[in-house]
C-alpha cells in the first residue's frame, strides 16, 4: 500500500504547487520575467525583493535570501520562509564588473534536489540581478547627492544672507558710530575755534585719534571679508600672518610651497577661511596648547590640514553642524572635508581641493 500511495502523494503535491504557484518556468522564461520585473522597480531593496521572489518561484526553493556588501555583508531581501541564517544549499555571487557586491542564497528545494542546471541558471540570474541592483544603487546615490547638493546650496545662500546682516550690524554698531563721534568732535572743534584756539587744537587731536581707530576697525572688518594680504601675497603668507594673531602658537608648514605660490582665487579664499575657522574652533573648544597648519600638493589636488594637540572627541558621537559651513564652502569647489579625532589625542581637519590650474610660484 505504501508503494502505491507515495507516488500518488507526490503527484498530488506537484498538482497543488501548480495550482498555487502556477506552472514552473523554464530558464529562459525565468530570465525574461526577472528582466520585466526589474524594469518596474527603482530602490535597491525593491530590486532585491523582485530578484528573491522570482528565483524562489522559478527554482522551487523553500526560501531565497539576497545579501549585499554595505560594506559588511547583510541581508536586504528574502522570499519564502527564511529561517534567518539557515544554511544555503545553492548560492551564486552577485558580480558587477570584477567585484563581488553580494550573494544570492537558496534554501532547500521544495521538491527534489538542485542540479547543475539550477546552479548555472542561478549564476545567470545573479549576473543580471547584480547589474540591476548596482544601477539602482547608483540611482539612489545620485538622488541623495542631488538632495545634499540642493541642501548645501540653500545653506550657502542662508550663510551669505547672515553674513550680510552681520556686516551691516558691524558697520552700524562699530565703524559708523566711531565716524559719528569723529564728526561730533570736528563740530565741537569748529565752535571752539572762536573762543579758545588751544582747546580746539586739543579736540582736533582727539578727533584724529578717533578717526585712526575707525580706520583700524574698518581694516579689521575688511580683513574678515577678504584679507588684502591674501589677494596681494597668496595663501601661504596670508595663513602665516593669521597665525601670528592667534593666542596659541601655530606652526605653518608649506612643504615646498613657496611664499609666492598662487592658486585660483576661489581656491585660495576657500582654503584660507577653512584654516581661519579651523583655528577659531581650536581656540573655542579644543583646550589646545599649540596648533599646526600644513599645505601640500598631490596630483590634481591641494591638501590643507589643521591639527591641534587638544582634548579631541569622538566624531561618531558629536553632531558636525559646526563643521557644516566649512564642508559647504569646500564642497562648492568639488572638494571634501575629513575629520580625524579621538578623545585625548587632538583633532585634525583635512580639506582636499581639486586643482584645475597649475600652481604659479
Amino acid at each position: 500500500a505504501t508503494l502505491f500511495f507515495q507516488p500518488a502523494r507526490r503527484r498530488l503535491e506537484r498538482f497543488a504547487d501548480r495550482v498555487v504557484f502556477g506552472p514552473r518556468l523554464s530558464g529562459y522564461e525565468l530570465i525574461s520575467q526577472l528582466g520585466m520585473r526589474l524594469q518596474s522597480t527603482v530602490a535597491p531593496e525593491d530590486v532585491a525583493g523582485s530578484v528573491a521572489a522570482t528565483i524562489q518561484a522559478g527554482l522551487g526553493a523553500s526560501w531565497v535570501r539576497v545579501m549585499l556588501d554595505r560594506p559588511e555583508r547583510m541581508p536586504i531581501a528574502s522570499a519564502g520562509t527564511d529561517p534567518g541564517y539557515g544554511v544555503a544549499e545553492l548560492s551564486a555571487p552577485l558580480v558587477h564588473g570584477d567585484r563581488i557586491v553580494g550573494v544570492i542564497e537558496c534554501g532547500p528545494k521544495t521538491e527534489g534536489r538542485y542540479n547543475s542546471a539550477d546552479q548555472e541558471l542561478l549564476n545567470t540570474l545573479g549576473r543580471q540581478a547584480a547589474l540591476a541592483i548596482r544601477n539602482s544603487q547608483l540611482g539612489a546615490e545620485l538622488s541623495q547627492s542631488v538632495d545634499e547638493l540642493a541642501a548645501s546650496r540653500a545653506r550657502l545662500v542662508q550663510a551669505e544672507e547672515l553674513e550680510r546682516r552681520r556686516l551691516e550690524r558691524d558697520l552700524h554698531d562699530g565703524v559708523q558710530q566711531e565716524l559719528v563721534g569723529v564728526l561730533a568732535r570736528l563740530g565741537l572743534a569748529r565752535n571752539q575755534l572762536r573762543r579758545d584756539r588751544a582747546l580746539a587744537e586739543a579736540t582736533l587731536r582727539e578727533a584724529q585719534i578717533d578717526a585712526q581707530r575707525a580706520l583700524e576697525s574698518l581694516q579689521e572688518l575688511a580683513r574678515g571679508i577678504h584679507p588684502a594680504i591674501l589677494t596681494d601675497r597668496g595663501l601661504v603668507e596670508a595663513v602665516e600672518e593669521r597665525a601670528t594673531r592667534m593666542p596659541i602658537p601655530v606652526e605653518v608648514h608649506a612643504n615646498g610651497l613657496g611664499g609666492g605660490a598662487r592658486f585660483p582665487l576661489e581656491m585660495e579664499g576657500a582654503a584660507y577661511f577653512f584654516v581661519s575657522e579651523g583655528l577659531a574652533n581650536i581656540v573655542k573648544y579644543a583646550s589646545a596648547t599649540r596648533a599646526f597648519v600644513r599645505f601640500h600638493t598631490e596630483p590634481g589636488r591641494l591638501v590643507v590640514e589643521v591639527q591641534d594637540d587638544g582634548r579631541g572627541f569622538d566624531p561618531a558621537m558629536v553632531k558636525k553642524s559646526g563643521l557644516r559651513g566649512l564642508e559647504d564652502r569646500i564642497s562648492a569647489l568639488g572638494g571634501r572635508v575629513e575629520v580625524v579625532s579621538r578623545p585625548g589625542q587632538g583633532t585634525e581637519l583635512r580639506a582636499v581641493l581639486p586643482m584645475s590650474e597649475a600652481v604659479n610660484v
